[in-house]
């Protein structure tokens, strides 16, 4: 790593709580994120940057009744935020937004759907953690996939907890 500091802590902004808890555990793959929270709103998310210091802030553009650079302006505005990094994933991306959103110095943009690579890579180049954040990002991503291939036996044999197969069952009745 390029970098001395060997921990990071990400604050999470996401009104759609499945979106929010996929990036929670797409981005707690990689070791150095610690602790990843999670707001639903800026209200939230302003209570909990007074409470807690954060290295990397993910947003949605829409964040109730605030957009996105409204609450960037509020929060680069605190000394102790002024250097804050900022990525944005959202559904609804314009040219317009997008290059307002470089002009703030916003690069990474991330489109939903998303894929835990590319949260990854976005996360970790925005901080400058590696190098060669790819490269890092394709290893993780190999050793997950290896760690599965190693447990299928177990997870093909394993009988679901209730509320796994309560997921299941609302599944299957969405397709019909």
């Amino acid at each position: 790593m390029s970098k001395t500091k060997s921990k990071y802590d990400i604050l999470i902004i996401e009104d759609e709580k499945e979106v929010a808890e996929i990036l929670r555990k797409y981005l707690m793959i990689y070791a150095p994120f610690r602790n990843v929270a999670i707001a639903h709103n800026s209200f939230q998310a302003t209570q909990k940057l007074s409470n807690q210091k954060f290295d990397l802030i993910v947003t949605d553009i829409q964040l109730g009744s605030q957009d996105v650079f409204n609450f960037i302006d509020k929060v680069k505005r605190q000394p102790k935020y002024y250097k804050m990094k900022f990525m944005v994933v959202s559904g609804c991306l314009t040219t317009e937004t997008t290059l307002k959103l470089m002009r703030y110095g916003i690069r990474n943009i991330i489109v939903k759907p998303f894929t835990v690579k590319q949260v990854l890579i976005h996360s970790i180049s925005c901080l400058g953690i590696e190098k060669k954040p790819q490269e890092t990002v394709d290893r993780i991503i190999g050793t997950v996939k290896e760690r599965f291939i190693s447990e299928r036996g177990y997870l093909e044999n394993a009988v679901p907890d209730s509320e796994v197969s309560s997921m299941i069952k609302h599944a299957k009745n969405k397709k019909d």
